[in-house]
């Protein structure tokens, strides 16, 4: 069977057998023992199309230096599904040359929008904000030089939005469901407090910059800080609001508000929340970052499927999808 240069998402898992030479970057890779102490790489493969499991079985030492997180590469492997799904053995690899012609964008996830139109939109929707607390707070710590030089982060490592701009994406999209709902709440009496409610969704996650490790060339997330995993996001949100609010005299009452959604944005205490929403701005903050969190997820895997065709299984949602359009 011949050699056959393949993106990861036209990988499939009927093409058992295949051998494939692609380029990819490593998205993640582990060093395993095997019950007979046979050292394996088990890695993650990745293109701008999608990614692919890996094993490297009886892996020699030159390989296990080479194929390190953010490696470029190109690969020879055999397609041996595993439970349903592709799954690539690795027989070689090389370092991408730039004879091979591959730049960057060839290798990397990206949102589909561009970087600084989703930052104009945030920047625009802390202008407007009628309360001037919530504002002067929420535009210190999103000035913050730091977080702008991150802001093209993924959102995750795994799960939602694990891509580059994953980020900005996430607060883009949930920023314009948060104005629906104030549309739809609004009115004479408004139930909801918007500026309230838009900061929180901007500052909800803006403390993962700070949380997650990650390669600066790709923006691939390697792993957790030491204080992302001794604290969270949520906690290290809550503080970095509490720090800001007496840099700019914020009240006390409102203070309490924002830091309140920092930690109760998970929705439930097994899902990892401090506390459990208490008023309507923390309860619609948790649902807009579920809605976008599991659309997302469910765009992306159905991408490359046709009008009613099914998706493996979402383990996040445990179920798998079916594509209606």
């Amino acid at each position: 069977m011949g050699n056959e240069m393949l993106k990861a998402n036209e990988i499939k898992a009927e093409d058992k057998g295949k051998t494939i030479i692609s380029y990819f970057v490593v998205k993640s890779s582990n060093q395993r023992m095997t019950t007979n102490n046979s050292k394996f790489l088990q890695m993650v493969l990745a293109d701008k199309t999608g990614e692919i499991d890996a094993k490297f079985w009886d892996v020699p030492q030159k390989y296990v230096d080479m194929l390190i997180v953010g490696a470029k590469v190109k690969v020879r492997a055999i397609n041996e599904p595993y439970q349903g799904k592709p799954q690539l053995n690795v027989q070689e690899a090389w370092p991408i040359t730039p004879e091979d012609d591959v730049s960057i964008e060839d290798l990397i996830q990206s949102v589909p929008m561009d970087v600084q139109e989703m930052k104009a939109y945030i920047e625009d929707t802390i202008e407007s904000m009628e309360d001037e607390d919530f504002k002067k707070v929420t535009k210190t710590i999103w000035s913050n030089p730091t977080v702008q030089k991150r802001a093209e982060y993924p959102a995750a490592q795994k799960m939602h939005h694990a891509v580059r701009g994953g980020l900005l994406y996430h607060v883009y999209r949930m920023l314009k469901l948060g104005e629906k709902f104030c549309e739809v709440y609004g009115g004479e009496t408004p139930m909801i407090n918007r500026s309230l409610l838009l900061s929180g969704i901007i500052l909800h996650d803006v403390c993962k910059v700070f949380e997650m490790k990650v390669e600066q060339e790709l923006l691939i997330v390697e792993g957790y800080t030491d204080i992302g995993q001794l604290l969270g996001h949520s906690v290290m949100g809550a503080i970095y609001v509490g720090e800001t609010a007496k840099e700019v005299g914020m009240p006390a009452n409102k203070k309490q508000y924002l830091q309140h959604m920092m930690i109760s944005h998970h929705g439930k205490l097994e899902y990892g929340a401090a506390k459990e929403p208490m008023f309507i701005e923390a309860t619609l903050l948790h649902m807009i970052d579920m809605i976008d969190s599991r659309v997302y997820m469910i765009e992306d895997a159905t991408k490359d499927l046709g009008a009613g065709e099914i998706s493996d299984k979402i383990w996040a949602l445990n179920t798998p999808v079916l594509k209606t359009v």
